[in-house]
């Protein structure tokens, strides 16, 4: 091979070098688990207003150093409920930095910015909450949701409400409180464990926007009589304080029993999530032993998830 030869393929290899180079610099440096650590502590309490959006939803943030990640955590642990680097990935070049979101739930992401300041987005994928809602929610966890034999669930949340045991029956398209009034009055139902799945506060349950069940109008319900014996609200906070107890102890002395939440609580499609260190404090069943049967799933919770990592 001359020397022409040689120098002209030397070139060559330096021109691959430097698109090689380029290119690797335009796809930016991935983000490493510990790169995207957030630690929960470091997220406050405090009321967020988030941004929904479906799995593979990428989120670009402009004129950053780090971008870190907080997803669920595992009941009664600071442990991650889904892996980084596979349930979520990032990248940062120049100074542009994405996450992308696999998996659906709720997340938090730290900017830390160039200036040094930082930003929390609220992120729900697949996760519909109340937006705006005054109850804090930074430290959700999944949790067993509460078997019943027929969940009515507000065709706002249809898309967000967890996966049910099979043979249960699920309602999506009941419009107005009056239908599903209608619905749990029916001849054909009998004694039967009954979810709404909604929005709600303390003492109160709403549907399709409007508050329409609180401890004053109990009265509509003698309908349900013989037809529902257990009515469990899968809202936030219906449980909540003195309101909210006697909320679910006025129902449970017309039908039988009743439970709910005392703190925030939503669903991605998928799983079902309370935001707390664990279930203890907020599944509350009248009467009291409907919440130490929620205590029990925990574990079987806890065993899925290990298998799915495990696979």
């Amino acid at each position: 091979m001359t020397k022409r030869n040689t120098r002209n393929r030397l070139w060559a290899l330096a021109g691959l070098f430097a698109v090689i180079a380029v290119a690797t610099n335009a796809l930016g440096e991935t983000l490493t688990p510990e790169d995207m650590y957030l630690d929960p502590a470091s997220v406050p309490s405090a009321s967020y207003y988030y941004d929904y959006h479906d799995v593979g939803y990428t989120l670009s943030v402009s004129n950053v150093q780090s971008l870190q990640v907080l997803p669920a955590l595992m009941p009664g642990s600071d442990e991650y409920y889904l892996t980084p680097g596979v349930d979520y990935v990032g990248d940062i070049a120049g100074g542009e930095g994405s996450i992308t979101f696999n998996h659906r739930g709720p997340f938090f992401v730290q900017a830390t910015y160039n200036d040094n300041t930082t930003q929390l987005y609220d992120v729900g994928i697949g996760f519909r909450q109340r937006p705006g809602s005054p109850a804090p929610s930074y430290n959700w966890r999944p949790s067993p949701t509460p078997g019943g034999d027929i969940i009515i669930v507000d065709p706002s949340l249809a898309d967000s409400e967890p996966t049910h045991e099979p043979g249960t029956t699920v309602v999506k398209n009941l419009t107005t409180w009056q239908q599903v009034l209608d619905y749990l009055s029916s001849p054909d139902l009998k004694n039967k464990h009954v979810e709404l799945g909604g929005h709600g506060g303390p003492g109160y349950f709403n549907w399709g926007g409007y508050t329409v069940l609180d401890s004053d109008s109990i009265s509509q319900l003698d309908a349900l009589k013989s037809h529902v014996n257990n009515l469990t609200f899968m809202s936030c906070s219906a449980a909540k304080g003195d309101e909210g107890r006697s909320f679910l102890q006025s129902i449970a002395d017309k039908l039988g029993a009743s439970a709910g939440y005392d703190g925030p609580v939503a669903g991605d499609g998928e799983e079902w999530y309370v935001d707390g260190y664990t279930t203890r404090y907020y599944f509350v069943g009248v009467p009291e032993p409907a919440s130490l049967a929620m205590l029990a799933l925990t574990g079987c919770l806890v065993l899925r998830r290990v298998r799915r990592l495990a696979a």
